[in-house]
């Protein structure tokens, strides 16, 4: 009887833990939470035209949970599922991702890349058999960076220090710095020959938000001396991750958000 009993226990246990897809048509509102989670990647970095320029990709699923089991609902014809950016809709039943359900971890996802608008609120609509379900964020703690000393007039980073300086509501996952250089171009306009890198790092989360790259007495394996450099190219990589985005209103039993937000800034810099 006892030995009966654990497996029972471990049977219920595991049943807890398992998920699976089901439609909206036979989801049973009365005696299921309905929960969102939601994981949205947010790309910035500056354009040919010095305009930021943003890449999204958010994945969304909504999940039934009845208490011993979650699933993943799929949104029949009949009801109806949207996601709005500044005021903008999306009709999420047409973004089903077909190659989730294969991996087991079926979603909704949304891909939208460039567009120049910066996203400041995002919200989700959710209507099975007439009941609604809400849930609004607010984006008010964008990723940026700058750098102060590569926009000063006369600026040469074979000798001068380059730093780059960013603000956002946490500190970065990780800074990854890339620096390359020539010592010889090709007649060919903006196509460089011999490029060597020159520095590849990544900083893990740092106590203060700011970053230098100080000039290099050497530049070997690279070049003999800085004169010899006719271009030189810097590129910082900041990534910063938000576990869970807050709602200003939710209806959902539970709605989890996860955003990481990441910002290229690249600078060049070539002998005239």
């Amino acid at each position: 009887m006892k030995k009966l009993l654990i497996t029972t226990l471990m049977v219920l246990s595991l049943s807890a833990c398992e998920s699976g897809d089901t439609t909206s048509d036979d989801v049973d509102l009365e005696n299921s939470d309905i929960e969102l989670k939601v994981t949205m990647e947010l790309h910035q970095q500056q354009g040919a035209n010095g305009q930021l320029e943003y890449a999204m990709v958010m994945k969304v699923q909504p999940i039934e949970d009845n208490g011993l089991q979650s699933f993943f609902i799929k949104i029949s014809d009949s009801d109806l599922f949207f996601m709005d950016i500044n005021g903008r809709s999306f009709d999420l039943t047409s973004h089903f991702d077909q190659t989730s359900s294969l991996t087991g971890l079926s979603q909704y996802k949304l891909e939208i890349a460039p567009f120049s608008e910066a996203i400041e609120e995002i919200e989700f609509e959710l209507y099975i058999d007439n009941r609604a379900f809400r849930a609004k964020y607010y984006l008010d703690q964008a990723l940026r960076i700058s750098s102060n000393s590569a926009g000063y007039a006369g600026f040469d980073p074979r000798y001068d220090v380059l730093d780059i300086s960013w603000v956002g509501a946490n500190l970065p996952l990780q800074v990854d710095i890339e620096q390359s250089i020539a010592t010889q171009l090709t007649p060919s306009d903006d196509v460089l020959s011999n490029l060597c890198a020159l520095d590849k790092r990544t900083v893990n989360t740092q106590p203060h938000q700011t970053i230098s790259v100080t000039a290099r007495a050497s530049y070997l394996p690279c070049a003999q001396n800085p004169q010899d450099i006719l271009y030189m190219g810097s590129q910082f990589f900041v990534e910063q991750e938000t576990e869970k985005l807050r709602p200003s209103y939710s209806s959902f039993a539970s709605s989890k958000f996860k955003l990481t937000q990441s910002y290229l800034l690249q600078h060049s810099w070539q002998r005239q």
